[in-house]
């Protein structure tokens, strides 16, 4: 049972769930041009998932999320500071030293650390070819 409520809380936090999450607006989202230095490919853990996205200057984007049997490919919008992925979930991001601070405020809420990965060398393989 414990096992099942961690991997649902994972799930959770990386894709969203609809029965958790008040409402999904990524499609009435409005994509924003994002700064310079978020422009490119970040990649991190969020909970067991090592998680790749990538924002364009347009504000589109993609993020490929990895965890043994467990893949996903979605699309996302970068608006006001923040990626919100097609699962309606949002990431709050803060540029910090050549890294990106990625908040959570759903749940299974939490800070998480993604580096700049423009040659994928820290995606995980699922990835390689998604992003």
């Amino acid at each position: 049972m414990k096992k099942n409520l961690l991997f649902i809380t994972l799930l959770a936090s990386i894709t969203g769930c609809t029965s958790l999450t008040p409402q999904n607006n990524y499609i009435e989202i409005a994509r924003e041009t994002p700064p310079a230095n978020y422009i490119g490919t970040w990649t991190g853990t969020i909970g067991h998932y090592l998680s790749t996205f990538k924002i364009n200057s347009d504000g589109s984007g993609i993020m490929c999320n990895s965890w043994h049997k467990h893949n996903s490919v979605e699309r996302i919008k970068f608006n006001a500071g923040s990626i919100y992925p097609q699962s309606g979930s949002s990431i709050n991001l803060s540029p910090k030293d050549n890294k990106l601070i990625g908040k959570i405020d759903s749940f299974g809420s939490g800070t998480y650390i993604f580096v700049r990965d423009d040659k994928l060398d820290e995606a995980a393989p699922y990835c390689l070819d998604k992003i």
